[in-house]
């Protein structure tokens, strides 16, 4: 099954999406798991890479992956759960989900978890918790959560954080 898993790794990386699905099913048919293989078929079938577009399918890759232990998959599939695509709409899920990817130190996470604190959205809006989940996402290099800041600074007439996060851009 790691020769398939190779070869359809190889495929995804070369932008050869159709051969890299081919390769990954026939390294699950022989028993062959990865978590990189179920991120890589989660976003095949979130996006219509190489297969029909399939929320359930990207869910359920993305859960394997997240059974695993890939806090991409977690995230990912907390992202299916707070847009209801392919598992029934649960922000307490999806929060849930994005608060243990961001233990894992993804930055997405973090970002995902400051977006739904900025929000009225069935968890509670404080935006002191998404002032500093955004901080920790643009430590860690996300783009988003930067302008997310900066947003957030000047709509607080803070100016001077606003700029100091804007060169950061």
């Amino acid at each position: 099954g790691s020769v398939y898993y190779q070869m359809g790794k190889y495929m995804y990386e070369n932008n050869q999406f159709e051969d890299a699905f081919s390769y990954f099913s026939e390294a699950l048919r022989n028993g062959y798991s990865s978590i990189n293989m179920y991120y890589g078929l989660g976003v095949m079938y979130l996006n219509g890479r190489g297969v029909e577009k399939d929320y359930e399918k990207s869910a359920d890759a993305f859960e394997q992956g997240y059974r695993l232990g890939d806090p991409k998959c977690g995230n990912r599939l907390g992202r299916l759960y707070e847009q209801g695509r392919g598992r029934p709409k649960d922000l307490r899920k999806a929060h849930d989900l994005y608060l243990e990817a961001s233990r894992k130190g993804l930055p997405e996470a973090f970002l995902y978890l400051g977006n739904m604190y900025s929000q009225n959205n069935g968890i509670g809006k404080d935006l002191q918790k998404s002032e500093s989940y955004w901080i920790k996402a643009a430590d860690l290099g996300n783009k988003d959560a930067v302008k997310n800041l900066v947003q957030l600074y000047k709509s607080q007439k803070d100016n001077d954080k606003a700029r100091m996060w804007e060169m950061k851009l």
